[in-house]
């Protein structure tokens, strides 16, 4: 590619800058990751960038291999998605208490009289249980999750995300 068909053994500067590339990424068994379009235009949109920085912080640690921090984020990031999305749909500001995890049950129990699916919310608060559960490493006996754990997390949220964004905000 890019070579000399007279010198055979010669190979471009880009040539051996892409295929050193992929060997670390294929050394590192993952790929970087970033927020979907359409996520990013509708937090961009919504003036959301909180949740749209938890997402980013979230990728930003996977790719660092800090993968109990890249979980945290994923959960803060859906966290406050619910809230703000609660306080847009109602007016009112969520029911969070001070010094206190967010109640993500209770929100997304209210959530339903303004048009949540039963089924969504199952899966939503799937969602954020299993990001909490990667993310507590001293649950885990300081076990870090695996790489595979984090990586479905991370399709996971961003599926809840979308949901949530194309019911609320299509």
């Amino acid at each position: 590619m890019y070579g000399s068909d007279s010198k055979p053994k010669e190979f471009s500067k880009i040539f051996i800058s892409v295929l050193l590339d992929l060997v670390v990424n294929f050394k590192r068994h993952r790929l970087s990751a970033r927020v979907p379009d359409f996520i990013e235009r509708t937090l961009e949109k919504l003036g959301w960038e909180d949740v749209l920085l938890e997402l980013k912080n979230a990728l930003r640690a996977f790719d660092e291999n800090r993968l109990g921090d890249c979980c945290n984020n994923l959960r803060m990031g859906l966290a406050t998605l619910l809230t703000k999305i609660y306080e847009y749909i109602t007016s009112k500001p969520a029911p969070i208490k001070p010094g206190k995890s967010t109640d993500i049950y209770g929100i997304l129990k209210n959530l339903e009289t303004y048009g949540l699916p039963q089924h969504v919310r199952g899966m939503i608060a799937s969602t954020w249980s299993y990001t909490s559960e990667m993310a507590h490493i001293e649950k885990r006996r300081g076990e870090q999750p695996s790489v595979e754990e984090v990586r479905y997390g991370i399709q996971l949220t961003f599926s809840a995300v979308e949901v949530l964004l194309h019911l609320f905000f299509k």
